[in-house]
């Protein structure tokens, strides 16, 4: 049986979908919808785009590169998460970071064997403190980073 659509869900649809079309990574709100269940739900809703997608390759601006350099090897395709938004679907993200050679990990440091070791450790005596595994520990700092707690 498929997922009812709330109020505040077709809301969110209303105010985006005319000027960004089915992509909720450029959207001011995020809803937990497929992009072929937003297109569905915004034609029983009875919307159109402004203005239709060309289906042409559009330039990428110095400014649209730099945000992908700084925020695709932390956050990959999760554009919700980066620190500006930029006017691209997450799979033309995706295809120039392959083709410019970034991966989402590629521009982080590495720490080396010993280094990695001593972070296992102070990750398992924190850990411990809060009656964490180390996983869990871990998954507590993402969400904090996420809320720029970090």
């Amino acid at each position: 049986m498929a997922k009812q659509w709330t109020k505040a869900e077709d809301e969110v649809v209303k105010r985006n979908y005319t000027v960004h079309g089915p992509h909720p990574e450029l959207w001011d709100s995020r809803i937990n919808r497929s992009v072929a269940s937003i297109r569905g739900r915004a034609n029983r809703l009875g919307l159109k785009m402004e203005e239709p997608r060309k289906y042409t390759k559009a330039e990428w601006t110095e400014h649209e590169v730099n945000a992908l350099l700084r925020n695709y090897p932390i956050h990959g395709t999760d554009m919700s998460m980066w620190d500006e938004r930029i006017n691209k679907s997450y799979m033309s993200v995706w295809r120039r970071a392959q083709y410019m050679g970034v991966s989402s990990r590629s521009l982080l440091p590495r720490l080396d064997e010993k280094d990695s070791k001593r972070l296992s450790e102070a990750c398992g005596i924190i850990a411990k403190r809060f009656g964490l595994t180390k996983s869990e520990l871990v998954h507590e700092l993402c969400v904090m980073e996420r809320r720029g707690l970090l």
